[in-house]
């Protein structure tokens, strides 16, 4: 019996390492906020805090499912940076004290626009420590792609990935090419009319995106390695 429960446990370990036992969760969100040289410093400030101010007022969105967040920034192709690591929001409390350190960042690019390695970069983010049911990347831009990146492909190499790209086009002028270029097809935007407009729009789909309810797989492979487990054991016991 001993040697038995012994064979299941190391095939348990082996089949599954540590990280796979991490409970999962219903929303991994990327957050991408474009930096290039259109946009001024009170238009980064303003998005900057559009963002801290929409996870300060969390609890104007309602219940949600406890979800890991991040924030980097974007500008030319070979300009991007994760500012905010992968932090888990289970609370409110949570929620500000992300946005507390995201209130510090401080900008980190100020080049042209290179939308499709923006979503490269973002996609690569979610080989992480966390297992979710949704992986959304939020978009915001004031402009369309000049850094000679693959917008198509990288959109292409995101829904392969299961990575949703939603879209925040700031100024209505870029709005259809976020509609037509930058989302997934399962995607969708939120224009904002300019950044004085900006925090309203992001807390608007944040909402949205925080608060949409896909119920969480059950970890089958380890409920069947389990099942199985308990049959030997009640055979052994009936063989006795």
């Amino acid at each position: 019996m001993k040697r038995t429960l012994s064979a299941v446990l190391l095939a348990l370990i082996l089949l599954f390492p540590a990280g796979a036992f991490a409970a999962p969760i219903n929303l991994e969100l990327a957050l991408g906020v474009d930096v290039s040289g259109s946009v001024s410093s009170s238009e980064y400030t303003l998005q900057r805090d559009g963002y801290v101010n929409a996870f300060n007022n969390i609890a104007s969105f309602g219940s949600f499912e406890p979800f890991a967040v991040t924030y980097y920034e974007w500008s030319s192709s070979n300009e991007q940076q994760q500012l905010v690591d992968w932090t888990l929001i289970s609370t409110v409390a949570d929620a500000q004290a992300f946005a507390s350190v995201l209130s510090g960042v401080s900008r980190a690019f100020g080049g042209v626009t290179g939308v499709g390695a923006a979503i490269n970069y973002g996609v690569s983010l979610f080989d992480n420590a966390y297992e979710g049911t949704r992986l959304v990347l939020d978009l915001s831009g004031d402009g369309s792609e000049n850094d000679g990146g693959d917008v198509p492909g990288a959109v292409s190499a995101a829904e392969s990935a299961g990575v949703t790209i939603n879209g925040l086009p700031i100024g209505s002028s870029i709005a259809d090419y976020y509609l037509n270029n930058v989302i997934t097809s399962d995607g969708f935007i939120q224009a904002a009319d300019d950044f004085d407009d900006f925090e309203s729009a992001i807390a608007l789909k944040l909402e949205r995106e925080i608060t949409e309810q896909i119920p969480t797989p059950e970890p089958t492979s380890i409920v069947l390695v389990l099942a199985g487990l308990l049959s030997v054991i009640g055979v052994r016991r009936m063989c006795r």
